[in-house]
C-alpha cells in the first residue's frame, strides 16, 4: 500500500484537526475520544501500515457506538448523519487511492463525526 505524502499542510491540519474532540470529552466518552484523537495524529504525522490500521480501527468504533447511540435515542431523523459520514468518507478515500486532495471531503467526514458526537451527548 502507497500512502501519499504529496500534500504535507494538508497532513498537519488533519493530525492536528481532531483536537477539538477535547471540548466534548466526558466521563462517558473519553476512551473513545482519546484513542481517535492519538491515532489520527499518529496516522497523518506518520503514515505507516500499522497507524493506517490503528487509526481505522479507533475511527471504526467510535463512529460505529456513536451512530448506534444516535439511532437508538433519536430513529431514523438520525440515520442521514452516519449516510453523510460514508459518503464523505468514501469520497476522501477515493482522492487518496487517485493521489487526489482528500482534505475537504475528509473535514466534511470529521465535522459529521464530531457532529454526531454532540448530538448523542449533549442533546
Amino acid at each position: 500500500m502507497m500512502y501519499n505524502n504529496k500534500y504535507k499542510n494538508d497532513n498537519i491540519i488533519l493530525a492536528i484537526s481532531p483536537a477539538i474532540l477535547i471540548l466534548y470529552i466526558n466521563k462517558n466518552n473519553w476512551i473513545y475520544l482519546s484513542n481517535v484523537m492519538l491515532s489520527s495524529y499518529l496516522y497523518w504525522s506518520g503514515k505507516n501500515i500499522i497507524t493506517d490500521f490503528y487509526d481505522r480501527f479507533c475511527a471504526t468504533i467510535t463512529l460505529i457506538r456513536y451512530n448506534y447511540l444516535g439511532i437508538k435515542k433519536y430513529g431514523f431523523k438520525f440515520l442521514p448523519l452516519p449516510i453523510g459520514i460514508i459518503f464523505f468518507y468514501n469520497k476522501s478515500c477515493n482522492n487518496s487511492k487517485n493521489n487526489e486532495r482528500q482534505i475537504v471531503n475528509h473535514l466534511i467526514f470529521r465535522t459529521l463525526g464530531v457532529f454526531s458526537v454532540y448530538v448523542v451527548d449533549y442533546k
